[in-house]
Protein backbone atom coordinates (compact mmCIF):
# COMPACT_ATOMS: atom_id res chain seq x y z
CA UNK A 1 0.00 0.00 0.00
CA UNK A 2 0.89 3.40 -0.78
CA UNK A 3 0.58 6.09 2.29
CA UNK A 4 0.01 9.77 1.33
CA UNK A 5 0.05 13.17 3.02
CA UNK A 6 -1.05 16.49 1.55
CA UNK A 7 0.65 18.76 4.30
CA UNK A 8 1.16 22.35 3.93
CA UNK A 9 4.53 22.64 3.44
CA UNK A 10 5.00 18.95 1.93
CA UNK A 11 3.34 16.10 -0.06
CA UNK A 12 4.68 13.15 0.86
CA UNK A 13 4.47 9.35 -0.39
CA UNK A 14 5.86 6.58 1.10
CA UNK A 15 5.98 3.27 -0.39
CA UNK A 16 6.92 -0.38 0.85
CA UNK A 17 10.27 0.13 -0.22
CA UNK A 18 11.08 4.26 -0.67
CA UNK A 19 9.21 7.48 0.02
CA UNK A 20 9.15 10.38 -2.34
CA UNK A 21 8.69 13.94 -0.43
CA UNK A 22 7.74 17.09 -2.65
CA UNK A 23 8.69 19.97 -0.14
CA UNK A 24 7.91 23.46 -0.67
CA UNK A 25 10.34 24.18 2.96
CA UNK A 26 13.81 23.23 4.16
CA UNK A 27 14.33 20.87 7.52
CA UNK A 28 15.41 23.93 9.48
CA UNK A 29 11.88 24.99 8.77
CA UNK A 30 10.27 21.81 10.19
CA UNK A 31 11.97 21.30 12.13
CA UNK A 32 11.08 24.57 14.04
CA UNK A 33 7.08 23.79 13.17
CA UNK A 34 7.23 20.50 14.39
CA UNK A 35 9.74 20.60 17.28
CA UNK A 36 8.19 18.14 19.57
CA UNK A 37 7.42 15.60 16.56
CA UNK A 38 11.24 15.63 15.24
CA UNK A 39 12.52 15.43 18.80
CA UNK A 40 10.42 12.56 19.71
CA UNK A 41 11.82 10.94 16.06
CA UNK A 42 14.88 8.23 16.60
CA UNK A 43 18.32 8.75 15.31
CA UNK A 44 17.71 6.99 12.31
CA UNK A 45 14.87 9.11 10.89
CA UNK A 46 16.39 12.30 12.02
CA UNK A 47 19.65 11.10 9.61
CA UNK A 48 16.98 10.80 7.19
CA UNK A 49 15.02 13.98 6.97
CA UNK A 50 17.10 16.33 5.97
CA UNK A 51 18.17 14.92 2.93
CA UNK A 52 14.30 14.64 2.44
CA UNK A 53 13.52 18.30 2.65
CA UNK A 54 15.14 21.04 0.67
CA UNK A 55 12.64 23.63 -0.29
CA UNK A 56 11.30 23.25 -3.57
CA UNK A 57 12.38 20.17 -4.35
CA UNK A 58 11.56 16.41 -5.23
CA UNK A 59 13.47 14.00 -3.11
CA UNK A 60 13.37 10.37 -3.98
CA UNK A 61 14.95 7.83 -1.12
CA UNK A 62 15.28 4.36 -0.57
CA UNK A 63 14.04 2.62 2.82
CA UNK A 64 14.07 -0.70 4.57
CA UNK A 65 11.01 -1.70 6.02
CA UNK A 66 12.02 -0.54 9.92
CA UNK A 67 12.79 2.98 8.65
CA UNK A 68 9.58 2.43 6.49
CA UNK A 69 6.96 1.96 9.34
CA UNK A 70 9.30 4.71 11.73
CA UNK A 71 8.62 7.30 8.58
CA UNK A 72 4.71 6.56 8.67
CA UNK A 73 4.27 6.69 12.37
CA UNK A 74 6.30 9.87 12.29
CA UNK A 75 3.94 11.52 9.77
CA UNK A 76 1.24 10.58 11.19
CA UNK A 77 2.09 12.50 14.40
CA UNK A 78 2.05 15.54 12.46
CA UNK A 79 -0.94 14.56 10.64
CA UNK A 80 -2.70 14.58 13.85
CA UNK A 81 -1.44 17.97 14.85
CA UNK A 82 -2.51 19.23 11.09
CA UNK A 83 -5.74 17.67 10.87
CA UNK A 84 -4.97 16.09 7.51
CA UNK A 85 -5.59 12.65 6.57
CA UNK A 86 -3.47 10.05 5.53
CA UNK A 87 -4.80 8.73 1.75
CA UNK A 88 -3.57 4.69 1.85
CA UNK A 89 -3.87 3.68 -2.16
CA UNK A 90 -2.66 -0.06 -4.01
CA UNK A 91 0.93 0.20 -4.67
CA UNK A 92 0.59 -0.03 -8.72
CA UNK A 93 1.53 -3.17 -10.37
CA UNK A 94 4.88 -2.86 -12.41
CA UNK A 95 4.34 -2.72 -15.95
CA UNK A 96 5.33 -5.64 -17.83
CA UNK A 97 8.93 -5.27 -19.78
CA UNK A 98 7.96 -5.12 -23.59
CA UNK A 99 10.73 -6.91 -25.39
CA UNK A 100 10.86 -5.46 -28.63
CA UNK A 101 10.66 -8.46 -31.64
CA UNK A 102 13.76 -9.05 -33.09
CA UNK A 103 13.23 -8.71 -37.04
CA UNK A 104 16.21 -10.23 -39.07
CA UNK A 105 17.59 -8.37 -41.69
CA UNK A 106 15.97 -9.54 -45.47
CA UNK A 107 19.42 -11.21 -46.92
CA UNK A 108 20.49 -10.00 -49.57
CA UNK A 109 20.19 -11.66 -53.03
CA UNK A 110 23.59 -12.45 -53.23
CA UNK A 111 24.06 -13.12 -49.84
CA UNK A 112 25.38 -16.64 -48.26
CA UNK A 113 28.42 -16.51 -48.49
CA UNK A 114 29.16 -13.09 -46.30
CA UNK A 115 32.18 -11.79 -48.97
CA UNK A 116 31.95 -9.23 -50.66
CA UNK A 117 30.85 -9.91 -54.05
CA UNK A 118 33.01 -6.99 -55.54
CA UNK A 119 36.58 -7.44 -56.01
CA UNK A 120 39.70 -4.83 -56.59
CA UNK A 121 42.87 -5.94 -57.78
CA UNK A 122 46.11 -4.47 -59.20
CA UNK A 123 48.64 -5.80 -61.43
CA UNK A 124 51.78 -4.66 -62.76
CA UNK A 125 54.68 -5.47 -65.07
CA UNK A 126 58.42 -4.45 -64.87
CA UNK A 127 59.46 -3.39 -68.35
CA UNK A 128 63.46 -2.43 -68.45
CA UNK A 129 66.35 -1.80 -70.47
CA UNK A 130 69.88 -2.08 -69.47
CA UNK A 131 73.48 -1.28 -70.42
CA UNK A 132 76.16 -2.89 -71.53
CA UNK A 133 77.34 -3.42 -67.52
CA UNK A 134 74.31 -5.27 -66.85
CA UNK A 135 73.10 -1.48 -64.66
CA UNK A 136 69.19 -0.78 -65.52
CA UNK A 137 69.12 2.33 -67.89
CA UNK A 138 65.14 2.66 -67.74
CA UNK A 139 62.36 1.21 -66.77
CA UNK A 140 58.49 1.15 -66.75
CA UNK A 141 55.48 0.24 -64.54
CA UNK A 142 52.67 -1.19 -66.67
CA UNK A 143 49.84 -1.58 -64.50
CA UNK A 144 46.29 -2.14 -64.51
CA UNK A 145 43.44 -1.08 -61.27
CA UNK A 146 40.37 -3.14 -61.52
CA UNK A 147 37.26 -4.03 -60.01
CA UNK A 148 34.71 -6.66 -60.90
CA UNK A 149 31.26 -7.49 -59.70
CA UNK A 150 31.05 -10.94 -58.77
CA UNK A 151 27.47 -11.15 -57.63
CA UNK A 152 25.07 -12.38 -60.12
CA UNK A 153 21.81 -10.29 -59.56
CA UNK A 154 22.58 -7.02 -57.80
CA UNK A 155 24.35 -4.03 -59.14
CA UNK A 156 26.86 -2.11 -57.72
CA UNK A 157 26.40 1.40 -57.14
CA UNK A 158 29.13 4.71 -56.44
CA UNK A 159 32.30 2.79 -55.72
CA UNK A 160 34.81 5.00 -54.99
CA UNK A 161 38.62 4.28 -55.51
CA UNK A 162 41.71 7.09 -53.46
CA UNK A 163 45.17 6.04 -54.37
CA UNK A 164 48.43 7.44 -52.60
CA UNK A 165 51.84 7.52 -52.96
CA UNK A 166 52.47 6.84 -55.96
CA UNK A 167 53.07 10.35 -57.04
CA UNK A 168 55.34 8.88 -60.30
CA UNK A 169 52.15 6.94 -61.07
CA UNK A 170 49.74 8.67 -63.77
CA UNK A 171 46.89 7.99 -61.54
CA UNK A 172 44.42 10.36 -60.30
CA UNK A 173 43.81 10.94 -56.75
CA UNK A 174 40.28 9.63 -56.57
CA UNK A 175 38.19 7.74 -59.51
CA UNK A 176 34.90 7.04 -59.34
CA UNK A 177 32.76 4.25 -60.50
CA UNK A 178 29.26 5.12 -61.06
CA UNK A 179 27.56 1.70 -61.63
CA UNK A 180 29.15 -2.11 -62.04
CA UNK A 181 26.08 -4.68 -63.80
CA UNK A 182 26.28 -8.20 -62.19
CA UNK A 183 29.47 -9.94 -64.10
CA UNK A 184 30.93 -6.39 -65.43
CA UNK A 185 34.58 -5.73 -64.96
CA UNK A 186 35.73 -2.09 -64.88
CA UNK A 187 39.62 -1.16 -65.73
CA UNK A 188 42.22 1.59 -65.72
CA UNK A 189 45.75 1.63 -66.85
CA UNK A 190 48.41 3.37 -66.16
CA UNK A 191 52.30 3.43 -66.01
CA UNK A 192 55.12 4.59 -63.53
CA UNK A 193 58.30 5.87 -64.86
CA UNK A 194 61.10 4.90 -62.67
CA UNK A 195 64.87 6.72 -63.21
CA UNK A 196 67.99 5.72 -62.92
CA UNK A 197 67.70 6.32 -59.29
CA UNK A 198 64.85 4.74 -58.48
CA UNK A 199 65.58 1.32 -60.49
CA UNK A 200 66.40 -1.68 -58.44
CA UNK A 201 69.61 -3.30 -57.81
Amino acid sequence: MVKKWRFKFAEVDIYERKIVVSSFVDYKQLEKEYKNQVGKASNEIKAILPGLFEKKRMKETDVNSSQQKALVDFFNSIAKVDGVQVVEEKEPEPEPEVVPKRQEAAPRRDAGTGKSKYKLSIAEALDFKTEYDGKIADATVNGVVSVVNGGSKNRIWDIDLRFGGGEKADLPKEIHIPELDPGEEWKHEYKIKIGKEDAPL
